[in-house]
């Protein structure tokens, strides 16, 4: 059972994943310290707050390249990247295509490797 206070932080980042989120506005949502935060998060989801923003980000940005007519760096915006430039590199690390390259190719196969449910 994943306790109450990181239930709150993973709803924290869904529902502001599209701004400029950092560790210490999680964890003082949640009146945790940083560190302690970090450390039970990575116990409970596996991964760490950051890896999972960035999960929630990218799994958002399937989407809208599938589902929209934006830019890439209108999607990269919209889901809380600075640039299009970093969201392609962090998409490609992430899924090993481009966004250009996802878009193109219509693949919905690649929603399996993004995991945000735990």
């Amino acid at each position: 059972v994943i306790p109450t206070n990181i239930k709150k932080a993973i709803t924290f980042m869904e529902d502001h994943s599209d701004s400029d989120l950092t560790l210490e506005d999680i964890s003082e949502e949640i009146n945790l310290s940083r560190y302690y935060f970090s450390k039970i998060f990575k116990e409970q989801v596996k991964v760490t707050p950051m890896q999972y923003l960035t999960q929630l980000r990218i799994k958002k940005s399937t989407y809208l390249l599938l589902q929209t007519n934006k830019t890439i760096n209108e999607i990269a915006i919209e889901v809380g990247f600075k640039n299009g430039n970093y969201f392609n590199k962090v998409f490609k690390k992430s899924l090993g295509v481009s966004a250009g390259e996802f878009r193109k190719e219509n693949s919905h196969n690649f929603m399996d490797y993004i995991v945000t449910e735990y």
